[in-house]
């Protein structure tokens, strides 16, 4: 890796960092939805900086275990020590290839993922990786973000207007932040994957967060905006931003789609 591409990745991990609030309103969704239960053996697939893994690893309690896998070694860096600061120590962190590497460990009871599926480039592939990792009777759910339209806050809809390259709603129409929005698409890749009672359901909140975990001129040099362009783009983000202001903080509209699926138990003669 070079040195440009590691500074990169440190840069984009403590941005997820910094928009810990964010996260923290989507992990009570994907909970919600995965429902993990005491003993239970997990998947967390795109880890990030280890929100999903530290709700889950609490909830499945030390007899069980989340397995929790990104490619950015920074990123699992601030996960492992948000592990610690929250005292479980029943999750490991991976730097590996969910969407194609083998996974030690398995068969898991359930994989979960939050907004870390979108960005396979082989969907089909990737998810089929994922099945084979899952027992007979195990579940799928991910969170993935809804139509940018929805999303006004992000920076990907913030900057598309001055980075051509930031609202990439799906690179050759199959990965990238919206590459799942299209309800369609997650049914079309989970199904063709041989996973079964695929489910997706929009929803939409609207968590008061911080102002700094909204957006920080720093995005401005990851998503690439030209700094000829760089003041535009700050007036822009920062009416934006007023435009929603609620008390001390931001009232940021959030929509994501809640994918769930499962794989039948076996059937015993």
């Amino acid at each position: 890796m070079t040195a440009e591409e590691l500074s990169r990745e440190e840069a984009w991990a403590r941005a997820w960092d910094r928009r810990s609030p964010v996260w923290e309103a989507l992990v009570e969704v994907l909970m919600t939805a995965l429902a993990p239960a005491k003993d239970e053996r997990i998947l967390d697939v795109g880890a990030g900086a280890g929100h999903a893994a530290v709700a889950a690893a609490s909830a499945v309690g030390p007899s069980g275990e989340v397995v929790a896998v990104d490619m950015v070694e920074p990123v699992l860096r601030m996960a492992e020590r948000r592990a610690r600061e929250a005292g479980v120590d029943n999750v490991r962190f991976l730097q590996i290839d969910a969407g194609s590497d083998e996974i030690l460990g398995a068969p898991f009871d359930a994989v979960c993922s939050l907004l870390g599926v979108m960005f396979f480039t082989n969907p089909v592939g990737a998810f089929t990786n994922l099945r084979n990792h899952v027992r007979p009777g195990g579940r799928f759910v991910a969170v993935a973000w809804g139509d940018p339209a929805e999303n006004p806050l992000l920076p990907e809809t913030l900057l598309a207007p001055f980075a051509p390259d930031a609202n990439w709603t799906a690179v050759d129409g199959v990965y990238g932040p919206f590459a799942l929005a299209p309800r369609g698409r997650a049914l079309a890749y989970l199904g063709t994957a041989e996973w079964k009672a695929i489910e997706v359901e929009p929803i939409r909140l609207n968590p008061v967060v911080p102002e700094e975990a909204v957006f920080d001129e720093a995005l401005l040099d990851m998503y690439g905006v030209e700094p000829r362009r760089r003041e535009e783009a700050l007036e822009h983000v920062r009416a934006e931003v007023a435009r929603h202001r609620s008390g001390d903080g931001v009232e940021m509209p959030l929509s994501v789609n809640v994918v769930t699926a499962k794989i039948p138990e076996l059937i015993q003669d």
